[in-house]
């Protein structure tokens, strides 16, 4: 899908749940941005001061537009007043757009639901341990904790975290 098809499908999606009598900012809502890093999730929402950034997964625009409109409306829900965790009205809101549109808008998206393949990841090139209960931290890029570990502390005990190993990737 194309940048200038991706701002349409999004358009088309804001018209679709203020037809369902969502009530969303749509002045405030930005984007949508595509993010080539992005691992972890398929869609996300941020609040930006007063507005919304909608960002999409490059890895979506392989996926079918059915999909790509499910994770819009998912994203866009959140930008509904009271909406930015997946609470009871959020949770209303997205059976309200699967009864009306037919869609699977859930609270999570599973990759292999919309038609993608598990993203295999690098190995991680940095470690870091505590030194007070052994943890480790691993991390795939040269992060602020990676760099200045002596400004961070476990997240387990509250240690002190200290470098421990680079391993470039091959």
């Amino acid at each position: 899908m194309q940048k200038e098809q991706l701002t349409a499908l999004m358009s088309k999606t804001i018209k679709e749940i203020q037809e369902a009598g969502i009530p969303i900012p749509v002045s405030d809502i930005h984007g949508p941005v595509l993010n080539k890093r992005a691992h972890s999730f398929l869609g996300r929402c941020k609040k930006v001061g007063t507005g919304y950034w909608i960002e999409l997964s490059q890895d979506l625009m392989s996926a079918s537009e059915e999909s790509i409109r499910e994770i819009l409306f998912h994203e866009l829900l959140h930008t509904a007043p009271g909406c930015m965790n997946h609470g009871v009205l959020w949770k209303t809101y997205a059976e309200e757009v699967n009864r009306l549109y037919g869609c699977r808008v859930t609270r999570l998206g599973h990759r292999e639901a919309h038609g993608l393949s598990e993203r295999v990841l690098p190995p991680p090139q940095y470690t870091l341990i505590c030194q007070s209960c052994g943890s480790r931290i691993e991390r795939r890029r040269r992060s602020s904790v990676v760099l200045h570990p002596e400004r961070y502390q476990c997240s387990r005990c509250g240690g002190r975290l200290k470098f421990l190993v680079y391993r470039p990737v091959q």
